[in-house]
């Protein structure tokens, strides 16, 4: 199927939903928090990588071919990150053909803040694409990540 790419602004994503009722939907998207980020670092599913943001992806699909699609993040129209829905539905547990669920997505930022105010934008809009080439809505995140340099 073709990619497209979305702004952070959900106005003016160039792709609109396909808008079948069998169009998978993104309900919510939220980064996680400390506690359980620490729960999956200590089961060692992804190490201890401050450049690491973890999104929590609920979705839900009427006719359950979301397993056999894709999970698209791009930035600023570009793609930045895709994958299949098949290992990320096997990462957590559920079934190919689900009709919900949660999602967890990791994504390491490749970016590096390129002056010296301590925060890094990062438009994020995250697409769901079926098995059947159905698109979700674009679902924008701008995320502001601070960081503190460590000097020894």
């Amino acid at each position: 199927g073709s990619l497209f790419g979305c702004s952070g602004d959900a106005i003016n994503c160039p792709m609109p939903p396909s808008g079948k009722s069998n169009t998978p939907v993104i309900e919510s998207v939220q980064l996680l928090d400390e506690d359980m980020r620490t729960q999956l670092e200590q089961l060692q599913v992804w190490g201890d990588d401050p450049w690491l943001i973890i999104l929590s992806v609920v979705f839900r699909d009427s006719d359950g071919d979301l397993g056999n699609g894709s999970v698209l993040l791009y930035s600023d129209n570009d793609l930045v990150f895709s994958t299949d829905g098949g290992s990320l539905f096997r990462q957590r547990g559920i079934p190919l053909h689900a009709q919900s669920g949660t999602l967890i997505v990791a994504v390491r930022v490749a970016s590096q803040p390129n002056d010296n105010s301590g925060t890094l934008y990062l438009p994020l809009s995250i697409v769901l694409q079926d098995e059947a080439g159905h698109v979700s809505q674009c679902y924008p995140m701008d995320l502001n990540i601070k960081y503190t340099k460590h000097t020894e």
